[in-house]
């Protein structure tokens, strides 16, 4: 089963700025000082500039995967470091902004609860997600999206209407 545009769409921008979202702020905060929120928009608009560039790549390429264009362009004893590197960097990536959230979890919701327990409950989900195919990754991203959108939009429509109301 082939992916809609929609669902690739969707699966980059929430990668994208949710990794600026869970490790921005702190950075941002440190570095912009109290008017951080700017940097946060603008790490928005920098992954929304991100994935108008990969469609437009996909576009030219008409069809052709990123590694299809990268096996045409460079021999493959180049492309095996690279992708040897693109793993072990995603990997990290992956695990250190995990740790992050869990610990950040554990301290917000479970404060007697072993962040070990947590981070091991975490890395449970994410191993059954990738175990999918990539259609079924994009399906649970898409309703991750649906609802954190509608979270955002029903918070954002009581909030005005309890401004309206005073």
């Amino acid at each position: 089963m082939q992916l809609k545009w929609f669902h690739v769409a969707i699966y980059i921008y929430m990668l994208e700025f949710g990794v600026s979202i869970f490790n921005g702020d702190r950075v941002a905060a440190e570095n912009i000082g109290t008017n951080y929120w700017v940097g946060i928009i603008l790490l928005g608009l920098i992954a929304s500039l991100n994935l108008f560039l990969i469609a437009l790549v996909a576009r030219k390429a008409k069809g052709k995967s990123v590694f299809d264009i990268m096996e045409a362009s460079f021999p493959k004893v180049c492309l095996f470091p690279l992708y040897i590197v693109l793993i072990l960097f995603w990997i990290f990536t992956g695990s250190t902004i995990g740790k992050d959230y869990t610990l950040l979890y554990q301290i917000l919701s479970f404060p007697s609860r072993n962040p070990m327990l947590l981070l091991l409950l975490f890395m449970a989900v994410i191993y059954l997600i990738i175990i999918q195919s990539i259609y079924g990754i994009s399906r649970v991203i898409t309703c991750f999206f649906s609802l954190w959108f509608g979270y955002r939009f029903w918070c954002s429509i009581f909030f005005l209407i309890g401004i309206c109301s005073e």
